[in-house]
């Protein structure tokens, strides 16, 4: 395994041009970005894709992508979680898109029977907020999509965004309600 010195230098590659490097970065990485793809999949209870699947459209979108500004791995693959997210909501919307299985049904762990469209409708209300947050708040929402995106732990969102870990806590509890708050006015 390649040390995180290493990681960061490929990135640094990668940001001046080099294409190659991002084939060291995704090699270096591949367990914990199929691990994050798991992850993703599993919240959006996909099951059209699975995890390499995934990581293979986050190289594509990366390697398209203008700039990448990733400064260390963690960063890295945070921006991995929120591509993700992108691809898993962009294949939802292309579902949605055809109208097919408006009968089909979900059970979730709590027994109660939710129809699929309704699920995937639901993931893009939440979706549609995170864009929102992020408009007004780009911080708060980096902070969620680390925390429930990529499952950092609060030390290393603060790391990653060079805050306290005070700080972190006080812009989680602020995004929870602020998102709370929005996902209640698109239900009235």
């Amino acid at each position: 395994m390649q040390s995180y010195q290493q990681i960061t230098q490929y990135l640094q590659a990668f940001n001046k041009g080099d294409s190659l490097a991002l084939n060291q970065v995704i090699d270096c990485l591949y367990q914990q970005l199929c691990q994050l793809a798991n992850s993703q999949l599993n919240r959006y209870q996909q099951k059209t894709m699975v995890s390499a699947e995934l990581v293979h459209e986050l190289y594509l979108k990366i390697n398209q992508a203008e700039q990448l500004d990733a400064q260390n791995r963690r960063h890295f693959l945070a921006i991995s979680a929120t591509a993700m997210r992108q691809i898993v909501i962009d294949q939802i919307k292309a579902k949605n898109s055809i109208k097919r299985g408006k009968d089909m049904v979900m059970t979730t762990l709590s027994n109660q029977a939710k129809t699929w469209i309704d699920n995937q409708l639901e993931i893009l209300a939440v979706d549609q907020a995170l864009i929102k947050l992020k408009d007004m708040e780009p911080t708060l929402s980096c902070v969620v999509e680390c925390k429930y995106f990529a499952g950092y732990t609060e030390t290393e969102i603060a790391e990653t965004l060079g805050v306290t870990e005070r700080t972190v806590r006080r812009h989680w509890q602020r995004a929870k309600k602020w998102l709370a708050l929005e996902m209640s006015r698109g239900q009235k």
